[in-house]
């Protein structure tokens, strides 16, 4: 019996994690954080307090991936620094998502009558987490695209940590007469260089969502075709014959829209025209 009290002793001393020699050194350790938000900085000695004094904490072992929601434990050393004595402690730090998503889209949406409404031709949703959460839209009201008229409907999207996000919009089904291009992102965009040894590139932005674009290559022009998304700060351009970007696998080009209904291009692509930063202009 006393065998069995005595490794039962040494268990209990074992899980308390202290290593010093001297089983009287326990230092009050607090545990102040323990959750983080996935996908930010952090610092693990922020996630403890050592409510002694003349006290040093050290990060023994940090498991943590930040770019991956779970439980990971966090040890520590704290040392005495008159006596040295040491012990370790563990904690365990979880890290979550609790930001929700974002919902980009202007407070307005027109569509002709008889049209379907492609959320995706004017929806983008951004989230910490998650990368890809349009499938996940869903639509809270009534709308009729066959009939002329005005609708609210509200959009909510959540990520898999079951953040939400909520947009209200109204809809405008009107009739084809009814919307001009001047009214719309739709319509016919150049770039005004003064200069007689370039062409001006140009932009052409389609009802039904297509584009083209003619861009100058120093030794010619060349026209590019494919279809364009939008939301209240970007139009974004694709097409499957053409690289925009200096990345081989890009065939995808976002466009800025500035407030006074000018498009600034982002494209990094070498040409002689446009590039990067040049402001196409509706003509």
């Amino acid at each position: 019996m006393k065998k069995l009290t005595l490794v039962l002793l040494c268990l209990i001393f074992f899980i308390s994690g202290c290593s010093s020699k001297k089983s009287t050194f326990n230092p009050s350790i607090s545990q102040v954080i323990k959750e983080i938000e996935v996908n930010t900085d952090y610092d693990p000695l922020t996630f403890i307090r050592c409510n002694d004094s003349g006290m040093t904490v050290d990060v023994i072992t940090d498991e943590i991936i930040i770019h991956t929601l779970g439980v990971y434990n966090v040890e520590y050393e704290i040392t005495d620094t008159k006596s040295k004595e040491t012990c370790t402690r563990s904690f365990l730090i979880t890290v979550v998502d609790k930001i929700a998503p974002v919902i980009y889209l202007t407070d307005e949406i027109s569509i002709p009558v008889n049209h379907d409404l492609d959320l995706s031709s004017f929806v983008q949703i951004q989230d910490n987490y998650d990368a890809n959460l349009m499938s996940k839209l869903t639509i809270e009201g009534e709308y009729d695209t066959s009939k002329v008229g005005e609708y609210r409907i509200t959009l909510i999207v959540r990520d898999s940590s079951q953040n939400e996000a909520r947009k209200t919009v109204t809809v405008y089904v009107e009739d084809d007469d009814q919307q001009t291009e001047d009214d719309t992102i739709y319509g016919t965009y150049s770039v005004p260089y003064n200069n007689d040894y370039i062409t001006n590139p140009r932009l052409v932005l389609l009802k039904d969502h297509t584009f083209s674009l003619t861009i100058n290559y120093c030794s010619g022009m060349q026209t590019f075709t494919g279809t364009f998304t939008e939301n209240d700060l970007y139009v974004t351009l694709t097409s499957d014959g053409f690289t925009f970007d200096d990345n081989p696998s890009s065939s995808t080009i976002t466009i800025q829209k500035n407030e006074d209904g000018s498009l600034t291009y982002m494209s990094s692509y070498a040409a002689c025209s446009p590039i990067k930063n040049d402001i196409f202009y509706k003509e």
